[in-house]
Formats: structure tokens, C-alpha cells, sequence
């Protein structure tokens, strides 16, 4: 085999060939850019972060019978069905303020509780018919869920 001047004239066809991979390669990349922007892969929402405290209320016949709920700082927490959701113990919680009542701001208090086993959170306890939240000695566990982000906002325990 001669490495003279047959071995350089063979070498035309590398740099097209190149070429034609890095255009493919870029190619590729800009659709793939193109399509996490077309698709929406952009930032994911970002929950409300909020330092919230709950323990029995002393303002119920019984400490058993409402829940005190605290917002100790933070963000506010728009308790709706589209933008929050809160359980006691798995079961769901309905809130009972409307408009701009159903915003939980720093400083605030709420009130859970429990009329005929529906659990319900509002700025008040004055219902007809509480019933305990759970037995004396055991524990209710609550969990606050921001609904478009699908992330935890809150979640304690109180221990009656």
C-alpha cells in the first residue's frame, strides 16, 4: 500500500459527510426546543409555602370538639375547592367562608370541625351540634394540598 499521494486524494469525501451530521445533530436540537415550548414544559407551578399550627381549641364544650388552625407566616392560602385542598384524617373538609373571607392570611386563626361526621373549617365554632373530632387520646392528622400544583402546603398533626 503507498501512503503517498493516493491517501490524500481519498480524503475529500470526510468533510461533507460532517457536514451533513451537524446539520442533522442541530436539526434535532431545534425541534426539540421548538417542541417544549409548543408543549408547555416551561416552569412548574409553585405552591403557596406557609408555616401553619393546629391544636384544640378551648372555645368548644370539649377540647375534642374543634381544631384551632394558625397561620404562623408566609403566603396566603385561598381556601376554595379550585385552589385548595384540606383532609382530617383522609376525609375531606368543606370551607364555609366565602370571598375574601376564604383567604388565610399571616396572624389569622380557623376553626375546624365536625358536625354530624362532616368536617368543616371556617373563623368560627359556633355550630349547633358538634360532635369530637376523634376520640380523647388519639390524633387527628390534617393535610392542606394546593390543588393547581398538586403540592403539599401543610401537614400536622394534633394529638387530643
Amino acid at each position: 500500500m503507498r501512503f503517498g499521494k493516493d491517501m490524500i486524494k481519498n480524503e475529500g469525501a470526510v468533510s461533507p459527510v460532517i457536514g451533513v451530521i451537524l446539520m442533522v445533530a442541530i436539526t434535532v436540537i431545534l425541534a426539540a426546543v421548538i417542541a417544549a415550548f409548543v408543549f408547555g414544559m416551561g416552569a412548574p407551578e409553585v405552591a403557596p409555602q406557609a408555616s401553619m399550627k393546629g391544636g384544640p381549641s378551648e372555645s368548644g364544650a370539649s377540647y375534642t370538639e374543634t381544631i384551632k388552625i394558625e397561620h404562623q407566616g408566609g403566603d396566603a392560602i385561598t381556601f376554595t375547592g379550585a385552589n385548595t385542598k384540606m383532609t382530617i384524617n383522609g376525609q375531606s373538609v368543606t370551607f364555609i367562608e366565602e370571598g375574601d373571607n376564604a383567604t388565610f392570611d399571616a396572624g389569622e386563626e380557623l376553626y375546624l370541625f365536625n358536625v354530624s361526621s362532616a368536617f368543616y373549617l371556617g373563623n368560627t365554632t359556633v355550630a349547633a351540634g358538634l360532635t369530637p373530632i376523634v376520640p380523647t387520646g388519639e390524633t387527628a392528622t390534617i393535610k392542606v394540598v394546593d390543588v393547581p400544583s398538586q403540592q403539599m402546603v401543610a401537614d400536622f398533626s394534633v394529638r387530643f
